[in-house]
């Protein structure tokens, strides 16, 4: 919000070369390592000059974030039409959304790093842009999948595509992609006719409890892990930029001598607790696939095992996200650790036969995205002392997964 509305062509230009400013740096430099000092000096002006055109750093981000998502629903409403129906409609939505966000690359950068501080205008974005969707493809959504569920999950499959193939890879052919993800989101992966989900997916499908493995540990592993369930707690609820290594110790209840012990800096404990998140992430769904051998049975496992996970470590949401723009590698690292052999076990079960065949890559980057803004809506934006993803929310997402919008479960 500014804090003046500058009617000269003068204030005017010098309120445009702030937010122009601000954009270069949030996106170079990160939100949270920016000041208002930084982006006022950049810009050619004092720091009080700042103030008479926006109250607070948050004040010029709101700015950018509200454009952004403005013009973003403006193309979308020009490109979509009810009359079109419902798969040329998904198909014209992932084309305009990913060219959008390849256009805007610098804008987006800056809304996924803020999106799990709380702002309210990231719960506004999806909000807005579900009921764009609804409006235009609620009518054609079958009876059988609640409008919101189908809305969120398209939003959802978008998400690690535009992230990997457009951020991180800076291309990818757009309609390849908006064709590949439009046949997920309208046949799903199964092609066993027979197949239903079982009645009470999350009873069923528990092999066992998702606490660590008892074991004996030494004195100075126990005494690692609890730095790192205190970096991850801190991290998590205040932020990196706000953490210090006095509160992670004190939260830890060791001395910052011992810190050193067994990490060198702040960044040095956050790229090792990405890694233990990671690890233990893995672990969860080893938990619930271990036994299965159909595919269809694992990816009803793994998104349960994520679920129960994100339920238990809702800080590390917030942890990874933010490591990303700490360090992109870590992000990077992240992520990869996870899609890549999740691509190759699809691959595998496409060549078996046991799914339907679309690119293993895309595929596997699309469920991991519904499965982000299940975490985001039931988890990271509840304000539930112990949040979870509903048991119906995720069979919703199961089934449009498994059978997409068009193929009913038998």
């Amino acid at each position: 919000m500014s804090r003046i509305d500058p009617k000269t062509s003068k204030g005017i230009k010098t309120r445009d070369s702030l937010v122009e400013t601000a954009t270069h740096l949030f996106y170079t430099d990160g939100y949270f390592q920016t000041s208002t000092h930084q982006i006022a000096q950049e810009a050619g002006m004092s720091t009080p000059s700042f103030y008479q055109y926006f109250y607070k750093k948050e004040d010029i981000l709101f700015e950018i974030i509200t454009t952004f998502s403005s013009k973003l629903f403006g193309r979308l409403k020009l490109s979509l039409n009810p009359e079109d129906g419902l798969e040329v409609n998904i198909r014209k939505f992932y084309t305009e959304y990913l060219t959008y966000l390849k256009i805007n690359r610098k804008n987006y950068k800056i809304f996924r790093e803020t999106e799990f501080v709380g702002y309210p205008y990231v719960k506004q974005y999806y909000s807005e842009l579900g009921e764009i969707l609804k409006s235009l493809l609620g009518r054609d959504i079958p009876d059988w999948l609640p409008v919101n569920e189908i809305i969120y999950n398209i939003i959802g499959s978008a998400y690690f595509v535009a992230l990997k193939k457009i951020d991180w890879e800076d291309g990818g052919n757009i309609f390849y992609l908006s064709d590949e993800l439009t046949r997920f989101t309208i046949e799903g992966i199964n092609n066993r006719p027979d197949y239903k989900l079982k009645s009470n997916i999350q009873k069923t499908w528990m092999f066992s409890d998702l606490s660590a493995v008892p074991r004996k540990v030494s004195k100075s592993e126990e005494t690692k892990r609890g730095l790192l369930r205190a970096a991850e707690k801190l991290i998590g609820q205040n932020g990196y930029d706000k953490t210090h290594i006095s509160d992670i110790t004190r939260e830890a209840g060791v001395g910052q001598g011992t810190f050193y012990l067994y990490f060198q800096s702040k960044l040095d404990i956050l790229k090792a607790l990405v890694q233990d998140i990671n690890k233990g992430l893995r672990f969860a769904v080893y938990q619930y696939i271990v036994g299965l051998s159909h595919r269809n049975d694992i990816e009803v496992g793994a998104l349960l095992a994520f679920a129960e996970y994100i339920k238990n470590h809702r800080n590390a949401y917030r942890v990874v996200r933010e490591a990303e723009f700490i360090d992109r590698e870590i992000g990077k690292w992240y992520y990869n650790r996870i899609a890549k052999p999740y691509a190759i076990a699809l691959k595998e079960a496409m060549t078996k036969g046991e799914i339907n065949s679309l690119d293993p890559e895309l595929l596997g980057l699309a469920i991991m995205g519904i499965g982000h803004v299940l975490g985001l809506r039931w988890v990271v934006w509840s304000e539930s002392n112990n949040p979870a993803i509903p048991e119906e929310s995720l069979r919703n997402a199961l089934k449009i997964i498994l059978f997409g919008v068009k193929g009913e479960e038998s």
